[in-house]
């Protein structure tokens, strides 16, 4: 991969036609000082080693940006097939999976779990009401964000990965070794509701690992296969699995808020919650698919919850410009990765950002929006 010294803040852009095939310098967007002034308040943020790998779709055409930090200086990349852990996006593609599901007469949207749970789980309802499929994509589940035994193991790795990382295996993981077996007994015996089903968002990395989980045992599959299947192999998204293996030879180093190596996560039993790595290459391929009659996708994209605090589809969060106007949201983190995903199918506009560096979701998510915002100014 060349680098390429920056000479001003535009590092490198480049516009992609898929239809030709060629890429070409972005004049317009370069000379946004606003994008500039926002590229430059995240690279003030980041620590030597950073990575950056962005796209910004305007009216369904492609610019990428890719830049890294080494030795103190700032270097421009073509980095767009590059691999990061996604964290919390994967979700995204859990419910586009559920989608899937609904659209295929696999299943119903508001169908209780316990009528698809190839065995009883225990507290699957509170008050009569019961955990729906949709509760689960839309955080109205009741369930807690994480088992009790995997939050403890969240609060210690934390602690952990300040001081003594480099002597324990298990450093910057704390899904590490939580299998199926021990998935499986908590849903036996140790579920309980916070709140009624389908009355008050909470948001639940349980929730949608559970949601993955039933919806690969009511097709008989994996995790793996099913989204390989239904999404990445229709759309061409070659370098986005849940097999770090398969694209270690892509994958970029993770590291801290510090700059520091850290370990890259297996989320073993949870993986529909955040085990998905992808390049901004391939997450442009899902935007564009959006921005494209499917009814899949359009399901995906209906509200699911209202309630004047959170907005939120199937999988996606609902997001407003300032002129009130509507487009769809979600980030992701895990220990050594950061990512923020908007798009906006009516104006076909979208920002992918991914970096190397965790911990950074605050200023990530914060840019996004700002980008949007001024994609929205430019129509």
């Amino acid at each position: 991969m060349p680098h390429i010294l920056c000479s001003n803040l535009t590092i490198l852009l480049f516009f992609f036609n898929s239809s030709l095939g060629y890429t070409r310098c972005a004049d317009s967007l370069a000379k946004s000082s606003k994008i500039d002034s926002l590229f430059e308040t995240l690279k003030n943020s980041l620590p030597n080693n950073a990575e950056v790998s962005a796209a910004i779709i305007s009216n369904g055409a492609v610019t990428y940006l890719g830049f890294k930090k080494e030795k103190k200086k700032w270097l421009a990349v073509d980095n767009r097939r590059s691999v990061f852990e996604i964290g919390s996006i994967t979700k995204v593609f859990t419910s586009t999976l559920l989608a899937h599901a609904v659209f295929d007469g696999v299943v119903d949207l508001d169908a209780p779990i316990a009528s698809i749970s190839p065995f009883p789980i225990n507290g699957a309802e509170k008050d009569g009401q019961p955990i729906t499929l949709v509760s689960l994509a839309n955080h109205t589940s009741g369930l807690p964000r994480l088992p009790s035994k995997l939050m403890r193991s969240m609060i210690t790795t934390e602690l952990i990965a300040a001081y003594l990382w480099p002597y324990l295996k298990k450093h910057g993981n704390p899904y590490y070794g939580y299998t199926k077996k021990k998935f499986d007994k908590y849903l036996h015996k140790s579920v309980k509701l916070k709140t009624v089903p389908g009355t008050t968002f909470n948001y639940s990395n349980l929730g949608a690992a559970l949601l993955g989980y039933l919806l690969v045992a009511k097709q008989h599959t994996d995790y793996e296969t099913l989204l390989k299947k239904q999404i990445f192999n229709p759309l061409g998204m070659e370098s986005s699995t849940t097999c770090r293996e398969s694209v270690a030879d892509r994958l970029v180093q993770g590291r801290n808020s510090a700059g520091k190596k850290v370990k890259n996560w297996d989320l073993c039993a949870m993986e529909a919650a955040g085990a998905v790595l992808s390049s901004t290459d391939d997450l442009a391929k899902f935007a564009l698919a959006n921005f494209k009659p499917d009814s899949v996708l359009d399901l995906q994209r209906k509200p699911t919850l209202t309630d004047g605090k959170e907005n939120v589809a199937l999988g996606w969060f609902i997001v407003h410009y300032t002129d009130g106007n509507e487009y769809v949201w979600h980030n992701g983190g895990t220990g050594g990765y950061s990512a923020s995903m908007a798009l906006d199918p009516t104006l076909g506009n979208a920002v992918i950002l991914l970096t190397n560096i965790g911990g950074k979701n605050a200023i990530l998510d914060s840019i996004c929006h700002q980008l949007m915002e001024r994609l929205l100014s430019e129509k």
